[in-house]
């Protein structure tokens, strides 16, 4: 809630004690004087700063003590600041006493009135309770995203099949099933179906895309074969467009704009490579490659945890270029790498690559390696943040910040000298700030653990990152950014419920809490959350367990 405060106050009122001859000569001690005290403002926030100016002390004899009380039963203090917990109606006032116990006291009354406090970002607001969807075998792969409107869009698999793989829901090949990819498009729309794929016919990966103002890409794998469907506002869904791009691995990333124009980044035998889809065109450019390296499984071999991603995309909303940011051989040096960053201008096709990071080792192609890129939505801030091999042979995470395609310096986001980093994820708003979430694997403690920091250009990285827990992985995790610079953080693992949290712009961790319920001890969770600037998010989950199913469903930060 958000306290209003009428400030009203009259010339102090004194009260003396001990010492009852006051002025005059003859060595008699003068009473202490006390200036009126003020507030700074009639207006405050619950939960805010308040800082009380007057006050002053003058005569006495000796030395002279000044406490503050601010009328909430909290303690008095020396301190002319104060922050209030709660609303509510409060008298301040502050006393000055000499070493000879005599005291002045002047008394401020303040009025708070209690209005409702509007959100700030994902501060201020509470998750919605759980709502399942279509309870029938959900599969580990569901995606929902918000439009500007409030508008929920959805995809997930239906399993059809039978047998092991279909048990542990796992996407590994050689075991007969057959998938349904259909999704609730908008919420409480009807049900679309994309494929009904025959027996022994894997549907995996898939990835989907918002814009703003509701234009959806959604793009999978069927077989061996690239498979894309767009969604226009007010028209509905395209036709499934089979490409004949023909992905080898489970990483796909989509990005688009609310002009339609979007980019679907995938893997292959040979690296990573990008396409562009235009609006209205059902034909893609030809494939780009942006990375030498695709990505590799951390935590549960074959059951589509967090990925160590070497690529990335994302789009500008006001002009669709396309960013694309991949791990490449140093075209200058010999068994190094660096990450590049590619532009695809509409009319002009692909610009030139240019190196975002310092050159790295060629052991960063193993399996230590991953980064994530983000652009802010009016395109121009952008932040790139990646894991890289040290001298002692553990891993550090760094980030780099741009403006306007000026890239600032390259930072460590945290002295490492025995853990490696690996898995960070970035969000960039339009403000220019930046929120990370990272994974640090302690060998020693056979643990890992998430820490979290965030930017502005004002006071650039964290000095501190916050450890924001001690679980067992850093397994399915999404970051995202409002327009204050208030940090939303996601996760979830095996056994373990469905978390989020919030980091402060100006650092203040909440702590995580649970947003979806737990099934069984042997369950396991897959998450994918998805936020707008104004600080709405939803967080959709799916539930495999050995046991049996449990229905996906999602929340809503509202």
């Amino acid at each position: 809630m958000c306290a209003v405060v009428d400030v009203m106050w009259r010339r102090g009122q004194q009260r003396y004690a001990g010492d009852a001859v006051h002025g005059g000569a003859g060595g008699v001690v003068l009473p202490i004087q006390l200036s009126d005290p003020s507030a700074p403002a009639t207006t405050v926030d619950t939960g805010t700063s308040v800082a009380f100016e007057g006050g002053q002390c003058l005569g006495g004899s000796g030395t002279l003590t000044t406490l503050w009380s601010f009328g909430d039963g909290t303690k008095m203090s020396n301190t002319n600041t104060h922050i209030y917990a709660s609303p509510g109606q409060y008298s301040v006032f502050v006393t000055c006493t000499d070493s000879g116990s005599r005291q002045t006291l002047t008394t401020l009354p303040i009025t708070l009135t209690v209005t409702p406090l509007n959100p700030h970002g994902f501060l201020g607001r509470a998750w919605s309770n759980y709502q399942a969807v279509d309870a029938r075998n959900p599969s580990i792969y569901p995606l929902a995203g918000l439009a500007e409107d409030g508008r929920v869009y959805g995809a997930w698999l239906q399993n059809e099949g039978s047998g092991a793989g279909v048990a542990s829901g796992r996407m590994d090949t050689g075991t007969p099933r057959s998938w349904l990819l259909e999704g609730l498009l908008p919420l409480s729309g009807p049900l679309v179906s994309f494929n009904n794929n025959t027996l022994a016919q894997r549907v995996a990966p898939l990835d989907m895309a918002v814009s703003p103002q509701g234009r959806v890409l959604l793009a999978w794998v069927a077989g061996t074969s690239l498979w894309y469907a767009v969604r226009t506002p007010d028209v509905g869904w395209s036709m499934p467009v089979q490409t004949a791009l023909t992905p080898s691995s489970t990483t796909i990333k989509v990005a688009v704009n609310d002009a339609g124009d979007g980019a679907i980044a995938y893997c292959t035998s040979g690296g990573a490579q990008v396409v562009t889809v235009s609006s209205g065109s059902t034909v893609t450019s030809t494939p780009q490659l942006i990375s030498s390296r695709c990505s590799a499984m951390v935590g549960y071999a074959g059951t589509g945890l967090q990925l160590a991603k070497a690529f990335d995309v994302a789009i500008d909303n006001t002009n669709s270029t396309v960013h694309a940011v991949g791990l490449m051989p140093s075209n200058s040096t010999a068994g190094k790498s660096q990450i590049l960053l590619r532009k695809y201008l509409p009319g002009s096709g692909w610009a030139e690559a240019e190196a975002v990071s310092a050159e790295l080792p060629q052991a960063s192609f193993s399996s230590s390696f991953s980064l994530s890129y983000s652009l802010a939505p009016a395109g121009q801030f952008a932040g790139v943040v990646w894991s890289q091999l040290g001298v002692s042979g553990v891993s550090n995470a760094y980030a780099r910040m741009a403006d306007s395609g000026v890239w600032g310096a390259i930072n460590p986001l945290q002295s490492n000298a025995s853990a490696p980093y690996a898995l960070p994820l970035i969000a960039v708003n339009d403000g220019g700030q930046a929120f990370v979430a990272m994974g640090q694997d302690s060998p020693a403690q056979s643990t890992y653990f998430m820490y979290l920091t965030n930017y502005s250009a004002a006071n650039g990285w964290m000095a501190n990152p916050v450890k924001a827990n001690t679980w067992g992985g850093f397994s399915a995790v999404d970051v995202a950014i409002d327009q204050f610079g208030h940090g939303l953080v996601t996760h979830c693992d095996i056994g373990v419920d469905t978390v989020a949290g919030t980091l402060s712009s100006t650092g203040g961790w909440s702590g995580f809490r649970t947003v979806t319920p737990l099934y069984g001890k042997n369950a396991f969770h897959y998450q994918a959350m998805r936020a707008l600037p104004d600080g709405r998010a939803i967080l959709m989950t799916s539930v495999l367990a050995t046991t049996g199913y449990a229905p996906s469903g999602f929340v809503l930060l509202q």
